[in-house]
């Protein structure tokens, strides 16, 4: 992969995209996870309970539209992203339910907090949380950064 070029100290990207910018004292927390996908797939076989008490019905929707493997991998990234998002924001006290994870147009994944996960997080003061996750036949992994929400600058 090429890096951006810069000319006059601007970074050139590709129309649409805007730059992101924000120092080190921006973050708030760092969160990994990695995950054993035969775990997952025993724990979905094993307790029928444990698809509603970890993951919301828009995730086993999504997780459920695909079969054997591919589906216990899903779940497992999933599981890996909200255990990430966590440690990011430093332990919050939530369900995992209060994570939602989705992703873009684009396939980036996301994370919608929602109930006391949210509370926390804006109480925290938490802009955005940047989420990578991947997994392949035997083990998920996510890697979540919080942000501070941006300070705004009044120029006049």
């Amino acid at each position: 992969m090429r890096l951006p070029e810069f000319e006059s100290a601007r970074l050139f990207l590709p129309e649409g995209f805007l730059p992101v910018y924000f120092s080190a004292d921006s973050i708030l927390g760092i969160g990994v996870d990695i995950c054993d996908v035969s775990r997952i797939a025993e724990a979905i076989n094993r307790h029928h309970f444990y698809l509603a008490q970890v993951y919301t019905p828009e995730e086993i929707i999504y997780c459920d539209s695909a079969s054997g493997i591919l589906r216990a991998e899903r779940y497992a990234a999933r599981f890996a992203a909200k255990e990430a998002v966590g440690k990011a924001i430093g332990g919050m006290p939530h369900r995992f339910l209060d994570a939602y994870i989705t992703k873009e147009k684009d396939g980036q994944p996301r994370v919608e907090l929602r109930g006391e996960a949210k509370e926390y997080a804006d109480r925290l003061g938490v802009g955005n949380i940047f989420l990578s996750m991947s997994h392949i036949r035997t083990t998920a992994i996510a890697f979540a950064i919080a942000v501070r929400k941006p300070a705004v600058i009044d120029f006049l």
